[in-house]
């Protein structure tokens, strides 16, 4: 009845929030400072007066912005083939972020422009040999899955390890899958567990999740279910339902009186908002089982 996780909970990381422009170039005119300051406090309309016609002129960082600006509708209309093509021109200069932002774009495909796995996988690698900090985990998952290209497993391996040596929880997290299956490495469950903890520390609640099952089951190193349930906490209030429904059913588990039976209900409840339709779908009936075992 209960859907702990392992392999169920790791989740294909998707594109960004929000893309991402990684810096600025080292020279930059007063007046272009000025129109990146006034996008970045969300004064749209007024910088890309600026911008745009330096990303005609060829600039590279106005290019990544103005691309930035059509994919996320900011202070124009959203439009992914226009973001894509400014994204291009600036990648085209080797600028990573906007390699990075374009392979985004191309490996899910966006309304009117179709998935280029194969081509968001090229850019993702410019941007990670450049040390773009987040491509070395969007590269080492195609790499690890087979997209737009052959499955490269040591590859993979070496893209999360340079990922998380540069400080990217995912990086981390994606490595911690791998040590934890076997794949591509030899299964190292102490290991996993450690990478786990390093990418919650940064931040990731299906990392915090991921760690707190293997705590509950002592798995990895000793059990210990009160840093298990803390953890467990912390993922669900930051919004992870799968977090919330392996808590209830650990304090479901562990009640004997209707006082703990209606805590377990409660945080069940609780997943359920927070769930996709196929998680309510999957987690559903043990909730409403929970809650029935508690009147």
């Amino acid at each position: 009845m209960r859907g702990l996780v392992l392999a169920a909970v790791l989740v294909v990381l998707a594109g960004p929030v929000a893309a991402q422009t990684g810096g600025t170039p080292p020279v930059m005119s007063p007046e272009m400072m000025q129109a990146r300051d006034d996008f970045a406090a969300g004064r749209h309309a007024q910088a890309l007066i600026v911008l745009r016609p330096a990303a005609e002129a060829g600039d590279s960082f106005a290019q990544l912005v103005l691309g930035i600006a059509y994919e996320d509708g900011l202070g124009v209309t959203a439009d992914p083939t226009r973001a894509a093509g400014w994204y291009r021109r600036a990648a085209g200069q080797g600028l990573a972020a906007a390699m990075f932002n374009l392979g985004n774009i191309l490996r899910d495909g966006r309304p009117g422009l179709p998935a280029a796995p194969a081509e968001a996988r090229r850019w993702f690698a410019g941007a990670a040999a450049r040390g773009y900090r987040p491509a070395h985990a969007d590269y080492g998952r195609m790499l690890e899955h087979g997209a737009g290209g052959a499955v490269d497993l040591p590859g993979a391996v070496a893209q999360y390890e340079a990922g998380r040596v540069a400080g990217d929880p995912w990086a981390a997290e994606y490595l911690a899958q791998l040590y934890l299956r076997g794949s591509g490495v030899a299964e190292d469950l102490p290991r996993a567990r450690a990478l786990f903890d390093e990418a919650g520390r940064g931040g990731i609640a299906q990392s915090q999740n991921n760690l707190a099952v293997l705590i509950e089951r002592g798995l990895g190193g000793p059990a210990d279910p009160e840093a298990a349930r803390a953890l467990y906490a912390r993922a669900l209030e930051a919004g992870y339902a799968r977090a919330g429904f392996n808590l209830a059913w650990m304090l479901f588990a562990a009640a004997t009186e209707t006082p703990g039976r209606a805590e377990a209900a409660a945080v069940c409840a609780r997943a359920l908002d927070l769930a996709t339709p196929d998680e309510h779908a999957e987690w559903g009936a043990d909730c409403a089982g929970m809650a029935q075992a508690a009147r």
